[in-house]
């Protein structure tokens, strides 16, 4: 074998497009932390709703991407510190994102109002199409990944 041959067989470390998928979980928690706080600004400027109700929504909006920052916060911490568990936790990460934009644009379509940063349920409905191919491409990378599988051990 040639000494190219071994060096690709034996790429290992956190690198590559590995380290892009990271840097990408990174931003999707900037952007989430700045797409809940305008979600609840939004919420609080809707004179309309019982406090009850402005609190409920409120508290779900926190709970959900407190939840959603958090975890990807836990799969960056699993990713970089070279946890067995981190490609599932990614897996994981992958597909709770996909299955809450699903969930977002089922409701868009029963309610007829567009999610908050679609102008309409088309839009809303491409939402899921680019989170989709989103999910599967970077499912298929943390899956037959070469530098993926030898950096992290098989869970058992």
């Amino acid at each position: 074998m040639s000494k190219n041959k071994i060096d690709r067989e034996e790429i290992k470390g956190v690198g590559g497009w590995l380290s892009f998928f990271i840097f990408g979980l990174i931003v999707s928690c900037v952007i989430n932390f700045i797409s809940g706080i305008s979600d609840i600004s939004t919420i609080f400027e809707n004179k309309e709703l019982s406090l009850i109700y402005l609190y409920g929504l409120t508290f779900l909006d926190v709970l959900y991407f407190g939840g959603i920052i958090g975890f990807a916060i836990y799969v960056i911490y699993s990713l970089v510190k070279l946890k067995p568990n981190a490609i599932s936790l990614g897996k994981m990460y992958l597909i709770l994102i996909f299955l809450s934009n699903l969930i977002g644009v089922i409701f868009s379509g029963i309610t007829g109002e567009p999610l908050a940063s679609e102008t309409s349920f088309l839009d809303s409905s491409q939402m899921i199409y680019r989170s989709l191919i989103f999910s599967i491409i970077w499912f298929s990378y943390l899956t037959y990944s070469k530098r993926v599988n030898n950096t992290y051990p098989k869970e058992k």
